[in-house]
């Protein structure tokens, strides 16, 4: 598999060079490369914190493996906190790529499909580095660090359209649903990352349709007025 990361919706190769030595750089070459190195810094980080523990790991230890000094990697992000943070809302970025691609203020019907058609696919063709967001996600120095109130209020905007889309639906009891919606996804990808051999494309295909059965729903005739968005719920869906 090649070393492939991506950042701010650039996909950047490590296996290849990325701009000579001494060629002069115009203004977005500049860019690119600065997206690059912050890149590799996430991807070490992202190794490290998975394999070693976040605690366990320092930022120069993160410098080392991204082949830059440690003083540089300080100019891209001011600490394992802030780094932590990133690789989790760069996930939350990708899955709401999948759910709003048009980036409006609703999911609809044919979004909703469209995400439960690909969603799956972005975990099955990237298998090591959903393994490793799982790693990271497990250790409790880094739940508190999600979980935090300022960066709850970063990530409120997208968990609030997923809580819309089952408050606004038939859903008998959308909080519930949120959970069952929430359980669901988790649970497969950390048992594809870890047993992908239990699946085959045939499963795959019944457990899609069996998926757009559970939460493919109609618009409420009426807004529900009997459910509201707060932390809980958002903690749910992170």
């Amino acid at each position: 598999m090649k070393n492939i990361w991506i950042y701010e919706g650039n996909f950047f190769n490590f296996d290849q060079p990325f701009i000579q030595k001494n060629m002069p750089r115009t203004k977005k070459q500049y860019n690119a490369l600065r997206n690059n190195r912050k890149a590799q810094i996430i991807q070490a980080a992202l190794e490290l914190f998975a394999n070693q523990g976040y605690h366990n790991t320092s930022m120069q230890q993160i410098a080392t493996k991204a082949k830059i000094s440690k003083g540089l990697t300080y100019n891209y992000f001011k600490s394992k906190d802030e780094l932590v943070k990133t690789i989790v809302y760069q996930i939350m970025e990708l899955v709401m790529e999948q759910i709003n691609p048009n980036h409006d203020a609703e999911i609809d019907d044919e979004e909703a499909a469209h995400f439960i058609d690909t969603f799956m696919d972005v975990i099955i063709d990237n298998p090591k580095e959903w393994k490793l967001y799982f790693q990271i996600f497990m250790q409790q120095d880094v739940l508190e660090i999600i979980i935090s109130d300022d960066f709850m209020a970063k990530l409120s905007k997208h968990q609030k359209l997923f809580f819309d889309y089952f408050a606004n639906r038939e859903f008998d009891d959308p909080i519930v649903d949120i959970m069952l919606f929430s359980s669901i996804y988790k649970g497969f990808t950390l048992q594809y990352v870890y047993a992908p051999h239990f699946f085959n494309n045939k499963v795959l295909i019944r457990f899609k349709q069996r998926l757009k059965d559970l939460f493919l729903k109609p618009k409420r005739k009426e807004k529900n007025l009997n459910f509201n968005f707060d932390e809980s719920v958002g903690y749910m869906l992170t």
